[in-house]
């Protein structure tokens, strides 16, 4: 699903759940810090594009699930009516409040701040990868693992809700199509995060690739 040219969401019609949203910003696709003015928060939406009604998303899975609706790609990353391609559900997941309000929302800061930096060439793109994770809970054995997650609504039309989200930010010169910096983050899905430091969520590059299941670049 392509909602503008700067936005790509992969969605996974089992969970319900996006498998990766992508983002591709630069200096003059990222709003400023105030920019614009107040804007008026869109009304999030059923995608359309997912053509079998029973495979979509719905506003009905997240009434009084006490789970935010998560933005994969944040409203604020893009300007004016472009906003609204965010508030489809198929960018969203299920999200705990204290999460997506606290070091989610630290990290979705960072990356906007990275843009706009003297870091960041004027030629250069930043891409952002943003996903669910489902991962285990704990170890029960020699070489089994215990996983253990919420499904909301009701059944059969269940959304998974995720034990964790990752985002990969990578820096690319347009030029020669080199990149020039990258980082990855895995956060859990919880009320408490274990940490307000953003370092402490980096994790290593091929260890994500392999538990999401996807190739970054």
């Amino acid at each position: 699903i392509h909602p503008n040219p700067n936005l790509e969401i992969a969605f996974d019609v089992r969970t319900r759940t996006p498998i990766y949203v992508m983002e591709k910003l630069d200096k003059t696709i990222l709003p400023k810090r105030g920019e614009g003015g107040r804007r008026r928060r869109p009304n999030f939406h059923e995608d359309k594009n997912i053509e079998q009604e029973e495979f979509r998303s719905k506003l009905s899975h997240y009434h009084k699930s006490g789970f935010d609706r998560g933005h994969m790609a944040p409203g604020a990353d893009f300007p004016g009516d472009s906003t609204q391609d965010t508030y489809t559900l198929c960018n969203v997941a299920p999200q705990n409040p204290a999460c997506n309000r606290g070091i989610w929302n630290v990290l979705e800061e960072w990356i906007r701040r990275l843009v706009h930096s003297n870091e960041i060439a004027a030629t250069s793109t930043v891409y952002v990868v943003t996903g669910p994770l489902w991962l285990p809970k704990r170890q029960v054995g020699d070489r089994k693992f215990e996983y253990q997650y919420l499904g909301l609504g009701r059944p059969p039309s269940l959304i998974m809700v995720p034990t964790h989200f990752f985002k990969v930010v990578v820096v690319v010169n347009e030029h020669d199509r080199t990149i020039v910096k990258f980082a990855c983050f895995v956060v859990g899905n919880e009320e408490n995060c274990p940490s307000k430091k953003l370092e402490d969520y980096v994790v290593p590059w091929k260890d994500l690739e392999t538990v999401a299941g996807l190739q970054f670049f």
